[in-house]
């Protein structure tokens, strides 16, 4: 299932891995960070923005943001 817009709120995967695929943008709901080993963020629109930016503690990170980047 494709989401157009994904709110985060705080996700643990502690050790595990974290696929996060939106057709819109990837919004940051100030509720924590996201806690895992390997993390991808796919998104047609932006990952964040430059005042609430995603926050995360991971050991790999790879992402792609469509227009607005990746905060």
């Amino acid at each position: 299932m494709l989401v157009l817009e994904l709110h985060l709120a705080t996700l643990a995967a502690a050790g595990g891995s974290v696929a996060l695929v939106a057709g819109g943008a990837v919004v940051d709901a100030d509720a924590g960070a996201i806690t895992t080993a390997a993390l991808l963020i796919d998104a047609d629109g932006a990952v964040g923005s430059g005042s609430d930016a995603i926050e995360t503690a991971v050991t790999t990170l790879a992402g792609s943001a469509g227009a607005g980047g990746l905060f």
